[in-house]
């Protein structure tokens, strides 16, 4: 783990014969570790990498070109996990408004994995066939639980629901040929999405849009029926 680098970093300069120096070195080194716990500010990575438009921030985005997963290509920090609260939020208003019937989306951009950005379970590619995958939604937490337990059956705390991936290589006309449901809500982040919600607009009746904001991370929710 890169604290375990900042930690052998700080022993080192420690050891310097220059004891200012080596204070001031160790409180730097200390401070970077703690504030990068929240926010990514390692200025080289900064000026290497392209930055990603999350919303209202941008982040840095390492770009995997072996794994194009998007969840693999960001620093795993509080920042982060930013992301997973604002998808609790969006899956709050779907699941304190859907009656059951309804069919629950999520866009992959031009991503062509499940777990690109989802924060899901599985890793499945579209190829492999699979674009209905069973998640849980945690009441406690208020949001997608997290890893997988045949006790999530047991408990009256998770609900549990069919996500639909959209992937980039299908019209959302042709995602919900797929569904029997006939009223959908769908959930995408604005700013990697390449604009393909416009497609809802078009050809099907909107029924609402709901926007969530946390930390300048945004995620949108379209409700809409065919």
């Amino acid at each position: 783990h890169i604290a375990v680098v900042y930690i052998g970093a700080a022993f080192l300069f420690l050891e310097m014969k220059n004891e200012k120096a080596a204070h001031a070195l160790t409180v730097i080194i200390t401070a970077v570790t703690f504030i990068g716990g929240f926010r990514m500010i390692d200025p080289l990575s900064l000026a290497v990498f392209k930055p990603m438009d999350v919303g209202e921030r941008r982040i840095v985005d390492f770009e995997m070109t072996d794994h194009p997963s998007l969840e693999d290509s960001i620093v795993c920090n509080r920042d982060y996990y930013s992301y997973e609260i604002v998808l609790g939020k969006a899956l709050t208003h779907v699941m304190e408004n859907r009656t059951g019937d309804e069919g629950i989306m999520f866009s992959l951009g031009d991503q062509s994995l499940t777990w690109g950005f989802a924060g899901g379970r599985y890793s499945y590619n579209y190829k492999d066939g699979k674009v209905f995958f069973e998640e849980f939604y945690d009441r406690k937490i208020g949001g997608m639980a997290n890893g997988y337990s045949y006790d999530y059956y047991e408990s009256d705390d998770m609900i549990p629901y069919d996500m639909q991936y959209i992937f980039p290589n299908e019209t959302i006309e042709e995602a919900s040929s797929k569904s029997p449901a006939t009223e959908f809500f769908y959930l995408y982040m604005p700013t990697l999405n390449c604009g393909r919600e416009a497609e809802i607009y078009d050809r099907f009746n909107v029924l609402e849009e709901k926007e969530f904001i946390f930390r300048g991370w945004k995620m949108n929710c379209i409700r809409f029926s065919i």
